[in-house]
């Protein structure tokens, strides 16, 4: 904590995170609504200075602020669509692409402080460590769906685009796999925020322009999100991911939606009951 008040724009980072989590369990208290707001938008005016520059002071704070502004995007569109009044935001995808967008700075951020970083913090070179060996040899096994997924990739992606997405949908698959074997609190939970900062850039060309392969690979990554749905900032994005595909595509890709609809269905009954 004396690292955040020691760097205004962690600490308000920190307090914009505080205030969503308050919105999260009242989610009609506006109130916190409007302080996670202003605080983000503090941390942005105070971290903007030193965003361009490295220097070992700022090198761990500036790491720690990028990944929970990334955060913050993340966590923030749910909860501003029930403290607005309204049932849904107005584009969910767009919502989450911009979520994505913001955590590559993340990457670049440790990128321009690589160094400095080794030097305070004793970080890997990687941003973290992969732990998604273990699971590769079932993984086909493991989920029949995943030889669906890549079977309409290579049908119908263009050729120069069709290893990178190939290697995206394995890795999600494989991220499902590794958190099915992991606790529920397993920091490995981080993948999830993680798996699209990674992804081939061809993966998000296919997002901005609302390509059906591409939104029924964002139905899949919901059932990832749902795997961990117990947590605060993962909990309402699921369904709202998966409605917002169905609502995007037409009835003869419906048949790729079958399973992440069970799978987010079943998580929602199982929640409901652990409530009641």
């Amino acid at each position: 904590m004396n690292l955040a008040f020691a760097h205004p724009y962690l600490l308000h980072t920190i307090l914009s995170l505080a205030a969503l989590q308050l919105l999260h369990k009242e989610p009609y208290n506006t109130a916190y609504h409007a302080q996670a707001s202003s605080h983000n938008l503090a941390a942005l005016q105070y971290a903007r200075p030193n965003i361009t520059q490295s220097s070992r002071e700022h090198s761990e704070p500036l790491f720690l602020f990028s990944a929970y502004t990334s955060l913050y995007a993340f966590a923030e569109p749910p909860l501003r669509m029930l403290s607005s009044g309204h049932l849904y935001p107005a584009d969910v995808i767009g919502d989450l692409l911009v979520s994505f967008r913001m955590s590559r700075g993340i990457l670049a951020i440790t990128a321009s402080n690589k160094d400095h970083l080794k030097e305070t913090t004793n970080r890997n070179d990687e941003l973290w460590p992969d732990e998604t060996a273990e699971v590769m040899p079932t993984l086909e096994a493991d989920f029949p769906q995943l030889l669906r997924l890549l079977d309409l990739v290579g049908r119908l992606c263009k050729e120069e685009h069709k290893h990178g997405i190939l290697e995206a949908v394995t890795r999600l698959f494989a991220i499902m796999s590794l958190l099915q074997r992991r606790s529920v609190g397993d920091s490995s939970m981080r993948l999830i925020h993680t798996w699209h900062m990674h992804a081939d850039p061809a993966l998000s060309t296919l997002w901005e322009v609302r390509d059906p392969i591409g939104m029924v690979i964002l139905a899949y990554y919901a059932v990832l999100v749902n795997l961990r749905s117990n947590v605060w900032f993962f909990a309402r994005w699921p369904p709202l991911i998966l409605d917002a595909v169905q609502t995007s595509l037409g009835s003869e890709w419906q048949e790729y939606l079958i399973w992440p609809t069970k799978e987010i269905a079943k998580k929602a009954v199982e929640s409901q009951k652990m409530d009641t």
